[in-house]
């Protein structure tokens, strides 16, 4: 049960959402049913911006692909292209100004699939004859970053009916049920005193190049929900530049979470352990969290989940309420009007 004092700074229910998370596995997959490109693809290129681009980093990394697959977050559509890509162009909103762009780029010259939740993206694509991927959600305060495994499970849905990753239905099954069992009680209550440790302080998030993106979205996490600065790297890159910049870095402004995968490449557990290490040695304060899971799809959301009751706890524990992005908001009105 959510406390009272919570639910005054989490007005929209952030809580909530976090405890769903398993079943948006089933929405997405039933949200994308049989669409799929009618033309056979050589690419995949995932067109959108903040938490509509989030799936398209999980599709390369954790989908099995069978094509290469990119994600393009900027006006227009990449310049370097294969002879037959196909499209996702995806915007939680439909009315992403730079996506809305990629669209019009896209459309007509090659195969797209469009993935919104309405607004002037799926107008566009209902007119076109374009297929469009409708989540249906109905909460008016829904976040894009909040429809992550919705999203991310339509796109993979889709790209597998197209014949561009493997079979997905049963991993996304799997990975719902591993996350029931692990997405409160000792998971929620070791992020709060995570968060307790971040307060005050900025977090930095390290983790394995395969599971690098995992860093990359638990840092915007942290932006998003608890409206805080945050940056992020992954082994072995880290160590051969951002490592040096902790030589004159003052450990009472930082605090590093690694983000630790067993099935990486032993030279970088070696690495991080090591690393972990001497930057103990130097002061600074360095949080571990393990990645659970079989395979790599259900080590990738145990560290997203792990990152959101982080970020929800962190929120809650300097009286922000996690869900609005007034920053966003108030620059979207402002290049309306310029």
């Amino acid at each position: 049960m959510m406390e009272e004092k919570d639910k005054k700074i989490d007005k929209n229910n952030l809580k909530k959402v976090i405890l769903e998370t398993p079943d948006q596995f089933a929405r997405g997959l039933k949200a994308a049913g049989n669409i799929r490109s009618e033309k056979k693809c050589d690419s995949i290129i995932v067109c959108g911006m903040g938490g509509s681009a989030m799936p398209g980093y999980l599709l390369q990394t954790i989908a099995e692909p069978k094509v290469p697959i990119f994600t393009h977050t900027n006006y227009g559509i990449p310049l370097s292209l294969t002879k037959n890509p196909l499209f996702f162009i995806s915007s939680f909103s439909g009315n992403t100004e730079e996506t809305l762009e990629s669209y019009e780029k896209a459309r007509g010259k090659y195969a797209v699939v469009g993935f919104s939740n309405g607004g002037k993206l799926a107008e566009k694509c209902l007119a076109d004859g374009t297929p469009i991927v409708n989540y249906g959600i109905k909460d008016e305060n829904f976040q894009p970053r909040f429809a992550l495994a919705t999203a991310f499970s339509a796109m993979a849905k889709v790209a597998e009916n197209s014949a561009a990753v493997r079979t997905i239905n049963e991993p996304l099954e799997k990975v719902a049920t591993f996350l029931k069992s692990n997405n409160e009680g000792e998971v929620a209550n070791e992020s709060a005193a995570i968060a307790k440790e971040i307060k005050g302080k900025i977090p930095i998030f390290y983790t394995s190049y395969e599971l690098r993106y995992a860093a990359m979205i638990s840092k915007i996490k942290i932006n998003e929900n608890s409206k805080l600065p945050a940056f992020w790297n992954y082994y072995p890159e880290l160590n051969h530049n951002e490592f040096n910049g902790y030589l004159n870095g003052d450990p009472a402004s930082f605090v590093i979470i690694s983000l630790q995968d067993p099935k990486t490449n032993p030279q970088n557990i070696k690495r991080e352990r090591i690393t972990r290490e001497i930057l103990t040695k130097m002061g600074y304060n360095v949080l571990c969290i393990e990645a659970k899971g079989k395979n790599k799809l259900e080590r990738f959301f145990y560290l997203l989940n792990y990152s959101d009751w982080i970020s929800y706890y962190l929120a809650l524990y300097i009286n922000q309420d996690p869900t609005p992005v007034k920053m966003v908001e108030e620059l979207k009105k402002k290049l309306a009007k310029n």
